[in-house]
């Protein structure tokens, strides 16, 4: 199902899962004025992911807001894309990678699991038809490059950037230097991190930031045509449906999605 940027845009993290799961814009209309308030949300949504999700891991995208569930621990992240002020875009900036963010452990956790989700998610669409056996453990993260490569889903220099940022990954979770010591192509993170200094040198110099986030933009650009396939639609309008006539049971006139079994049961 395609979904307007804009319909994901303006709303909640679980008004965009609905949309993008299949509740038309209207069938949430006629149902939104009766959901839990904020964070009631939350147990809702992770309720409804947990019913209507195809695996166990899920990684849903919508511009602003980041969503990662990793056997069946539900985390999220906000972050505006755009500028508030002057509406535009913000250069360098994507789901995964913020330019603005400063050297640290937390920052450089988030990017690499963030990515190694994406590439897990990528394989796991495109290439292993959701097959419940593949799981994230199943396969490490250089075989899945090898295959995303061999099928020319991303190209030779993305294949080598994405080993250039895992070298760094690994001396992050395996070595004991600090995360400004870390190297990122034989240079210490500090000098790597975003791209700084005159013109001349940033155009001679690679920097880590930008870099992820070139490699981000590739897995995004793959991944989120085909985002909605981790959501059984129809079971997840049920469960929204259940969920709020248990709730409102004493009103009558509840308003509710097609409320239709889903195949098979």
């Amino acid at each position: 199902m395609k979904v307007d940027d804009k319909d994901l845009q303006d709303g909640g993290m679980l008004r965009q899962t609905a949309l993008l799961a299949g509740v038309t814009v209207d069938e949430w209309r006629a149902v939104a004025h009766l959901l839990p308030s904020f964070p009631d949300h939350q147990s809702l949504l992770r309720h409804l992911l947990r019913q209507s999700a195809c695996a166990p891991t899920i990684l849903l995208c919508f511009g602003d807001q980041l969503l990662l569930q990793y056997e069946g621990v539900l985390e999220w992240s906000w972050s505006p894309l755009h500028n508030l002020r002057s509406g535009q875009r913000i250069r360098g900036k994507n789901e995964i990678v913020d330019p603005s963010a400063s050297l640290s452990s937390e920052s450089l956790r988030a990017i690499f699991v963030k990515i190694e989700a994406l590439v897990y998610k990528c394989v796991h669409l495109l290439l292993e038809e959701q097959a419940q056996s593949y799981r994230q453990r199943t396969e490490d993260y250089e075989k899945r490059l090898d295959r995303l490569a061999s099928a020319k889903l991303i190209t030779p220099d993305d294949e080598q950037l994405a080993h250039e940022l895992y070298e760094a990954r690994c001396q992050f979770a395996h070595s004991l230097k600090s995360v400004d010591q870390i190297d990122y192509l034989s240079v210490p993170m500090k000098d790597r991190w975003g791209s700084s200094g005159t013109m001349r040198t940033r155009k001679l110099k690679r920097y880590f930031l930008p870099d992820a986030f070139r490699f981000s933009e590739t897995l995004l650009t793959l991944f989120k045509p085909v985002q909605a396939e981790q959501l059984d639609g129809q079971i997840f309008k049920v469960q929204l449906n259940a969920a709020l006539l248990s709730d409102h049971s004493s009103n009558r006139s509840t308003p509710s999605l097609d409320n239709s079994q889903p195949k098979g049961n």
